[in-house]
């Protein structure tokens, strides 16, 4: 129990990472990881920075940023980028239309290929929404000049966006304000490791990340491993939750593991496409049946 079963650093096992509107003039763009009190004053008080004003944690992250997001996008694309970053702000703190963003310019600077998500499990859509449509819209014009022709298409934007409704993960750390270490703000660090609350303000979410690997991990309303970032940043880690047996599957949940069966189930299959069979829901479902008796 406790132990690290699988690890995704951030060297080619992730997709992407995007930062959290709310968090975004705090965290590293690159890695996700919090900046210190010195970084985030000389980075500004801006909400949401713009194109070409993001803060890194180190020049290290600075130099890989900028290799992997294809910079040079001209005053034009710099101001859509803008637009697409205002865009997702007004619609209640949309972060996949960024993160679809984020990865057509690593896609068009070589990073990754076109179709690096196409193994993944995607969200089941009858009509594209009308907010989607919108974000590709502005999207399409924050493209860089020289991306490939499948980059600007309606499929593969929605595509992105369908993907990440299923697979990307908050990454979710604790900011420790080096300016102020005083015994309170150690135990209220303390408690937010302990209690991981997302209302608690030490924890706040750094942003999402999708990784490949990870994503494919199946799923379990008892799971056996959950998610870390042990390191302060997007590398994340899953440690077991209980001893595990040789050659057991690891599961991690794809939901709410403390919703009734119905309301699992009825999400599961909403957004999946399959209905629970695991130790939980079947346990629950037996009791369901000796009530009914």
């Amino acid at each position: 129990m406790g132990e690290t079963v699988l690890a995704s650093p951030l060297n080619g096992a992730f997709a992407v990472v995007h930062p959290m509107l709310a968090s975004a003039q705090g965290v590293c763009w690159r890695c996700l990881k919090w900046l210190s009190s010195s970084q985030r004053q000389h980075h500004g008080e801006a909400r949401f920075p713009k194109r070409g004003e993001e803060a890194f944690c180190s020049e290290r992250c600075e130099q890989a940023h900028a290799i992997s997001d294809a910079a040079d996008l001209g005053e034009r694309r710099d101001g859509a980028t803008n637009e697409l970053r205002e865009l997702c702000e007004g619609d209640g703190g949309a972060t996949f239309p960024l993160l679809a963003h984020r990865l057509a310019r690593v896609v068009v600077a070589g990073e990754s290929p076109v179709s690096l998500l196409q193994p993944l499990v995607h969200a089941r859509l009858d009509t594209v929404p009308d907010a989607w449509a919108e974000a590709h819209r502005v999207y399409v014009d924050a493209l860089p000049p020289h991306a490939n022709g499948a980059l600007d298409t309606l499929e593969w934007f929605v595509g992105v966006l369908q993907r990440a409704h299923l697979n990307a993960f908050r990454v979710s750390t604790v900011r420790h304000d080096d300016s102020k270490p005083s015994r309170d703000g150690l135990l209220a660090a303390l408690s937010a490791d302990i209690s991981s609350s997302a209302t608690n303000s030490h924890s706040l979410d750094n942003g999402v990340a999708m990784y490949l690997h990870a994503s494919l991990l199946n799923h379990s309303c008892e799971p056996n491993v959950a998610a870390t970032w042990p390191s302060g940043d997007a590398n994340v880690s899953f440690v077991a939750l209980r001893a595990l047996e040789k050659g057991e599957e690891a599961t991690v949940t794809y939901t709410d593991n403390s919703a009734s069966l119905r309301v699992r189930r009825g999400y599961l299959n909403s957004a999946y496409g399959f209905q629970c069979h695991c130790i939980k829901c079947t346990a629950d479902e037996e009791e369901e049946e000796e009530k009914k008796k």
